[in-house]
């Protein structure tokens, strides 16, 4: 599914751009230049291009490391990590941090205000909104901000020795080989697979109005006390499903891909319409 839908954004892609040449060719006697809906493409797709850069890399390398693991026919258990999967997972937080900027403002405020009226209400209602708690919002938001809000200052006790929690990143900790399939396991939390993390968002964020990032409450900050203060001991935070970069990555992706097709066909809409 995922290869279909990047084939039809590519030529959505290719479509809007014959499309914006087309326009620049038939005004090329214009000297004055206006920021409308052509100059916004300009800005938009510098920004989406690098967003799909990142997702073919990434949709790439997953494909090598399960060819690799294919290969050393292990049918069940853990296997080590080769060193390409470093190279993976920083191509996934480079999709993930470049993904969220077509959401932001100030690029989604600008594609907006390019369209017609009527083509604006209509991005408008595809972007995935902050109080959805079961869209693409809360989902990249607990996988993005893992890096800008770091365990590292989580601490809590154990039988009177400080501790803290092990970093959340990236890094794939252990590939898992099962009857199920293959799991590229990461220390980063998995929001579609824990209903308990959706109800804690929903109460204390979107209802309860908390300006606490999620890290905060699942794993409350506290200063480093104890036994070990300076040497804390580091606990593995169990109960959480761990985000799967095999699995995980590609039903991201689908969602991903379908929400970029979706700003496409809108985009494309309207510059017919002028």
């Amino acid at each position: 599914m995922c290869e279909n839908l990047r084939a039809e954004i590519q030529e959505l892609l290719c479509n809007i751009e014959c499309m914006k040449n087309e326009h620049y060719i038939s005004n090329s006697d214009e000297h004055i230049v206006t920021y409308d809906i052509y100059e916004m493409w300009e800005d938009y797709s510098f920004v989406l291009n690098g967003v799909l850069v990142r997702w073919d890399e990434c949709f790439d390398f997953l494909r090598r490391i399960l060819n690799w693991v294919r290969e050393t026919k292990v049918s069940e258990g853990y296997i080590g990590t080769p060193w390409e999967m470093d190279l993976y997972s920083y191509r996934f937080e480079d999709f993930i941090t470049s993904f969220a900027r077509l959401n932001e403002d100030p690029l989604y405020e600008e594609v907006c205000r390019a369209l017609p009226k009527r083509f604006r209400e209509k991005m408008r209602g595809v972007q995935y909104k902050k109080n959805d708690i079961h869209g693409l919002y809360w989902r990249i938001n607990l996988l993005r901000n893992r890096a800008a809000h770091s365990s590292s200052g989580a601490y809590t006790e154990d039988k009177g020795r400080a501790a803290r929690f092990m970093s959340f990143l990236t890094k794939v900790r252990a590939i898992r080989c099962e009857d199920e399939g293959i799991f590229l396991e990461t220390m980063l939390i998995d929001l579609n697979e824990s209903k308990y993390i959706q109800d804690l968002i929903k109460k204390e964020i979107i209802d309860g109005g908390s300006s606490k990032p999620i890290i905060e409450l699942l794993f409350p900050l506290r200063s480093p006390s104890g036994h070990g203060k300076y040497n804390p001991s580091l606990l593995f935070p169990s109960g959480y499903p761990h985000f799967d970069l095999n699995k995980g990555f590609l039903s991201l992706s689908v969602e991903a891909l379908y929400y970029i097709r979706d700003q496409l066909n809108i985009i494309m809409e309207a510059m017919v319409s002028t």
